[in-house]
């Protein structure tokens, strides 16, 4: 029984048939094989390129988000500056008028029920006690109420910031600080997260006094305010419009980098 299946083995391998057929297939998987591993190759260096340029474009918005926020505050900075500028020079006004020593005189027709009564030795009152009577009254201006809102404001104390600018602008509405005080209001509102209070009061401000000093940087706030309240389209007009109608201005430049930064994302 085993000598004829093992001359069956010595038959079949003597054709060679059924062997060179495995040879090929061998040949075929180890050609498919070397393609598979060079296409692997192929991904895994674009791979790292990807991570690469990933990692190029998160250096680049990391650089423009801190050229953003330094634009940001290089503006704060110079409409502080300007507005400290216009305090001192009225301080230094107030400081040279000449300051009153004496009270002011008592009507002659003050009646006899209001007049003052002599002292108990029949002797007239003294002067210096008469005044010392009087209540000390201490006087708020509208200077004192906006440095104070600015001061506040520095150390992010924004709801007494906006009651301080609030009190002067009811004071002194008219005040040559007073486009300043409603923009700080806006920018206490936006700095809370407050974006649809700040855009009211921005685009207020941007419409009521459109060639006031804080009109340009208002008009940068409404489109920061329509980011940061998903109107990515109207926030790109509104820092268009800005880049449009103030060329060469540092707000035309903060827009600028603000919206190269949304473009970029």
């Amino acid at each position: 029984m085993r000598r004829p299946i093992l001359f069956s083995l010595l038959l079949l391998a003597a054709s060679g048939a059924p062997f060179a057929g495995v040879r090929d297939d061998v040949r075929f998987l180890e050609d498919r094989v070397a393609e598979l591993t060079i296409s692997l190759e192929k991904l895994s260096a674009r791979q790292e390129g990807l991570e690469s340029t990933l990692q190029d474009l998160t250096i680049r918005l990391e650089a423009l988000e801190r050229a953003s926020r330094t634009a940001d505050i290089r503006a704060d900075l110079d409409v502080l500056k300007r507005d400290m500028e216009s305090l001192r020079s009225r301080l230094n006004e107030t400081e040279a008028r000449p300051v009153p020593t004496t009270l002011p005189a008592l009507p002659s027709s003050a009646s006899p029920e209001t007049t003052a009564a002599p002292s108990p030795e029949g002797g007239e009152v003294p002067e210096d006690s008469a005044a010392a009577d009087l209540p000390v009254m201490s006087v708020q201006t509208p200077d004192d109420l906006y440095l104070r809102g600015h001061e506040h404001l520095s150390l992010k104390r924004f709801e007494l910031a906006l009651t301080e600018f609030r009190q002067f602008l009811d004071l002194a509405p008219g005040h040559e600080n007073a486009p300043n005080a409603r923009y700080w209001i806006g920018e206490c509102h936006y700095a809370m997260g407050r974006f649809e209070k700040a855009l009211e009061v921005f685009d207020a401000l941007s419409r009521n006094d459109p060639l006031g000093p804080k009109a340009a940087a208002a008009r940068v706030k409404i489109g920061l305010c329509r980011f940061a309240l998903g109107n990515e389209e109207q926030g790109r007009e509104a820092l268009r419009e800005v880049i449009a109608s103030y060329p060469g201005s540092e707000e035309a430049e903060v827009a600028q980098e603000r919206l190269a930064r949304h473009s970029a994302q």
